[in-house]
Formats: structure tokens, C-alpha cells, sequence
């Protein structure tokens, strides 16, 4: 009985550490599943850069972005950064309603992670020398957007400027990569964002438009998403959560 009793009290709190290590604000939750949760395999088969979500927060991405099987309910990484799926294939789907396929949507894992609408702005538009460390670029008929490493990234930065690459210039074809010439760069640390639509009722704007969800809300029905075509790229104002977009994932580096 004593030993039941104590068992039962050491569960509790453990269940209060957890709960309280993991909390985040409303409308700062992990909205999609722990990696033990994703039978994702080894996802270091290619490391990202490092880049800075703020000042003192350090990350690198995802290899590729996420994808669901309805079926089997499994979740894996695509294969390659410039992969997407036009169309229902053997089940795998890579659009996702904000917060829907949750498995434990609470608790944050100290693993793979989505990145908050302010960690995306300092990506995209507050880290040091940030407008020359994004780009739209075409890699081999796949539109998309370029994003470079913070840190340790003279090789990447190197490469970019060898092949041509504008920062300035909001237009995917002006920067147009072999095959090759991106295995090269990313090999240097670089990330590749494909412009994979979104599905409303059916996928719309395939290889014209990339939508990706942060984890943060706006409110009860809408959360902020990184959206870009030719001539846009910004992360406000807030969609509607029923919108499915594509998913990138981060990794805190200690």
C-alpha cells in the first residue's frame, strides 16, 4: 500500500514537471506532433545551416518538409527540400489545416518543432545582412524561396554570388539553379522553400505560391503563415486555419 502510494506521488510529479517545462502561451503552441510520434527516419541525412531566430536563439531545418499519410497515420520529412505532392500519392499528403493531425499538440518536444510568427520575421527580415541571405529562386523547374545561414556561411554566401543569385529581385526565374548547382549550395547550408500551394476545396497555385504555417494564432479561427509569390513575400495578415499550407520544421540547437 505505502509503495503504491508513493509510486502514485512520484507519477504526479513528474506529470507537473512535464507540464510546466513544456507550456507555452495560447497562441504560441507546437501545432504539430512530437518526433517520437512521426516514425520520421533519421532526419540528419543533410544538415542545414545554422540559422538565428533572434538575437540569442539558434535553429537549423528541416530537410525537407512534412508530410502525413491519412492511412497509415504516419509522418515523414519529403526526400528532398524541392519536393512536393500535386497529387494524392499512395496516401501522403503535405498540406496542412493549422493544428489539425495532432497526436500531443501541448506538449513541445525539445526536437523538431514549428517556428512562431517572430521567429520567422527575424528570419526573413530582422537578422543582420537578412535581405542579402534570402532569394527567389528556380532549381531545376521548381519555383521556391532561397533562405541562407546565419552562421559560418562565407561558403553558402560564395556560392550564391557564383551562381548569380539576386537577392533584389522577387521573381523566380531571374535566379534560375541547375540541379547540381543546388546540391552545391546546399551542401553549404542552405534552404530551399518550394512554392507548393495551398488546398481550399482543391490545390491551387502549385510552382506560383508558398504558404507556410508558424505556430503562432491570431485567434479563435486564424493563425499567421510565411506567404510569398513574385512581388510578395510577408507574414501578416492572419489566414484562416481550415486553409491547408505546408509545413518546415526547426531544430533548437543548445
Amino acid at each position: 500500500m505505502i509503495y503504491m502510494k508513493c509510486k502514485q506521488i512520484i507519477l504526479l510529479f513528474l506529470s507537473i514537471a512535464l507540464l510546466s517545462c513544456n507550456s507555452k502561451s495560447e497562441n504560441e503552441l507546437d501545432v504539430f506532433p512530437r518526433i517520437a510520434e512521426m516514425n520520421i527516419p533519421n532526419p540528419f541525412v543533410i544538415d542545414t545551416g545554422i540559422f538565428m531566430l533572434s538575437n540569442t536563439k539558434q535553429a537549423i531545418f528541416a530537410y525537407g518538409n512534412l508530410q502525413y499519410n491519412r492511412k497509415d497515420k504516419k509522418y515523414r520529412f519529403a526526400s528532398h527540400q524541392y519536393d512536393f505532392i500535386e497529387s494524392n500519392n499512395a496516401g501522403w499528403d503535405d498540406l496542412f489545416e493549422w493544428g489539425n493531425y495532432l497526436v500531443d499538440s501541448i506538449l513541445v518536444d525539445s526536437f523538431w518543432r514549428t517556428p512562431s510568427l517572430q521567429e520567422m520575421d527575424y528570419i526573413l527580415f530582422q537578422r543582420p545582412n537578412a535581405v542579402k541571405l534570402l532569394a527567389y529562386i528556380n532549381i531545376n523547374s521548381v519555383n521556391g524561396l532561397l533562405l541562407l545561414p546565419s552562421l559560418k556561411n562565407d561558403s553558402a554566401v560564395f556560392y550564391a554570388n557564383k551562381y548569380n543569385i539576386r537577392p533584389s529581385t522577387k521573381s523566380f526565374t531571374a535566379n534560375s539553379l541547375t540541379l547540381q548547382q543546388w546540391q552545391k549550395l546546399e551542401s553549404k547550408g542552405a534552404v530551399f522553400l518550394p512554392a507548393a500551394g495551398y488546398r481550399g476545396s482543391k490545390r491551387k497555385s502549385i510552382n506560383k505560391l508558398g504558404s507556410y504555417w508558424t505556430s503562432t494564432s491570431d485567434a479563435s479561427n486564424t493563425a499567421y503563415k510565411l506567404s510569398f509569390e513574385e512581388d510578395v513575400l510577408m507574414t501578416r495578415p492572419p489566414f484562416y486555419r481550415n486553409y491547408h499550407y505546408s509545413v518546415r520544421l526547426v531544430k533548437d540547437m543548445k
